[in-house]
């Protein structure tokens, strides 16, 4: 989930060219990537934290309680105090870029 449309196709491009990894879905915002996550359960979910809508640390609470089992990659592109408003989505997930 990345609201970034480069960003985003450019990560796809990226994780496609790796053997045994496929794309399966898309999100440009919380809500949507919210109702793709929970309808596709992928093994792996790519979360960028500043989302519109609903934000990547609410996105990845709601799906973490539903499915304990998920995997989120959280992607943080700030610096600083701003980086502490998104500490919150450490807890739930294992990888960040």
């Amino acid at each position: 989930m990345e609201d970034q449309t480069l960003m985003r196709h450019g990560l796809k491009t990226i994780l496609d060219l790796e053997p045994g990894l496929q794309v399966v879905g898309e999100a440009s915002n919380g809500e949507a990537g919210l109702r793709l996550a929970l309808a596709l359960w992928q093994d792996v979910l790519s979360m960028d934290v500043q989302l519109p809508n609903l934000s990547g640390v609410k996105t990845t609470a709601v799906i973490c309680a539903a499915w304990p089992q998920a995997k989120v990659m959280v992607m943080v592109c700030v610096t600083g105090p701003l980086l502490v408003t998104h500490a919150p989505a450490w807890s739930y997930a294992p990888a960040f870029l």
